[in-house]
């Protein structure tokens, strides 16, 4: 779950909560599903509630790295700031990767991407990449960048922006 920004006005600007499953089908292959709810104000979306269903394939797993691509479908229902609601129809195409050192010092790197060309509203793409990077700079102290953008070429409102781009720095400790 992530939530963050306030504006001017004081209200929450982005929040999102996904849970997602899949089940491996031999070393390699395998299928999921996805549920989530966002809302991102500054995209014109006061809420989108979507599910979705994926075939994928595994290009790298070692204890180092994790390598996988997917397509499938999603639905979702959007209701956007001033607008009537809308129901879309998304192929899905998603790219996730991650690298691990377990040694000092300990490093984690993911990276993901998701492509939602629209089926039921053609012209419209959603995209959203996220990237986080975890090291660890003393002894058990952690430095952290994660990053996002959340694009939409067509957004509900005419007057909501495209992109919505974002970095959090953090420090901490783990024990």
């Amino acid at each position: 779950a992530t939530q963050t920004g306030d504006d001017e006005e004081g209200r929450d600007d982005r929040g999102t909560l996904q849970a997602s499953y899949l089940r491996y089908r031999g070393k390699r292959w395998f299928v999921g599903g996805g549920a989530g709810v966002e809302t991102n104000e500054s995209l014109g979306i006061k809420i989108r509630s979507q599910v979705s269903g994926a075939v994928g394939q595994r290009l790298v797993n070692t204890n180092r790295a994790q390598l996988s691509i997917a397509g499938g479908l999603s639905v979702n229902d959007e209701h956007g700031v001033d607008t009537e609601p809308t129901q879309n129809i998304e192929a899905i195409m998603t790219f996730r990767t991650s690298y691990y050192a377990y040694d000092y010092p300990k490093t984690n790197i993911d990276v993901g991407f998701q492509y939602f060309p629209s089926l039921s509203d053609f012209g419209r793409q959603r995209i959203q990449f996220d990237s986080s990077f975890r090291r660890e700079i003393w002894k058990d102290v952690i430095l952290a960048v994660n990053m996002f953008d959340t694009f939409d070429s067509q957004p509900p409102s005419a007057d909501a922006d495209q992109n919505d781009i974002g970095v959090v720095l953090s420090f901490g400790w783990s024990y």
